[in-house]
């Protein structure tokens, strides 16, 4: 692919994690913050869950890849075509955090983390598209193949830089928990380490949902013992 085409899927990637993200993030200023804080849990339990599937699918398939008609094709495409699910469930760990911390986060933060939700989803929508719609087209070709995996591929970067500045807003800040922040710092790094090792592109992902979904259960427990209504 070209470099204007890369760059093209890059803006089209943040126009559209931009407005996905505002579209989902923007009506939470309209929610009481009880019921912004009550959704937090099971979103975290949601995201959480979705993570370990994909961690297990992860280490049982591993990176099984072919080319279309062979056989291992037909075992990575059913495994990408499960993995858009799953990463959707992994999304809602990302929510759960805005629905524990939204009123938290200054204005500037709370753009951010919108974008980050858009990315992911663009992550989502990239891996549909590619194996549920466009899986009999070839990987040589540009094609809406390529422009797929381009969806997904900038979807994640957008999500992994707009949490490494959002984890420098926390830590500088202490907009909210030490540890959301670093977590939102490392992800970076580490998926980009995945990706020099050759692991999957789903692993940093799915690792990230467990760690973010059980900081907000951690942080939601200790809120609702503070509030004097332990569950």
């Amino acid at each position: 692919m070209s470099i204007i085409g890369v760059a093209v899927i890059l803006v089209t990637t943040i126009l559209l994690a931009v407005l996905i993200g505002l579209a989902i993030v923007k009506p939470l200023r309209r929610w009481d913050l009880f019921y912004q804080q009550r959704a937090a849990m099971p979103l975290a339990v949601i995201g959480i869950l979705g993570g370990l599937v994909g961690i297990v699918l992860i280490l049982r398939i591993g990176n099984i890849f072919g080319f279309p008609g062979s056989e291992d094709y037909q075992i990575y495409e059913r495994f990408n075509r499960i993995m858009a699910f799953v990463l959707a469930f992994q999304a809602s760990a990302i929510l759960s955090f805005i629905s524990a911390n939204f009123e938290k986060l200054d204005s500037f933060s709370q753009s951010i983390v919108a974008v980050i939700l858009g990315g992911w989803i663009s992550m989502v929508i990239g891996t549909a598209a590619e194996f549920w719609l466009f899986s009999s087209l070839s990987y040589a070709e540009i094609n809406l193949r390529s422009f797929s995996f381009g969806l997904f591929s900038m979807g994640s970067l957008v999500a992994a830089l707009f949490m490494f500045i959002l984890g420098f807003r926390i830590l500088r800040r202490r907009l909210t928990a030490m540890a959301f922040g670093l977590v939102f710092i490392l992800y970076l790094p580490v998926d980009a380490a995945f990706f020099v090792r050759g692991d999957s592109i789903f692993l940093a992902p799915a690792l990230g949902a467990v760690l973010i979904g059980i900081l907000v259960l951690i942080q939601s427990r200790g809120s609702t013992y503070r509030n004097g209504a332990p569950a």
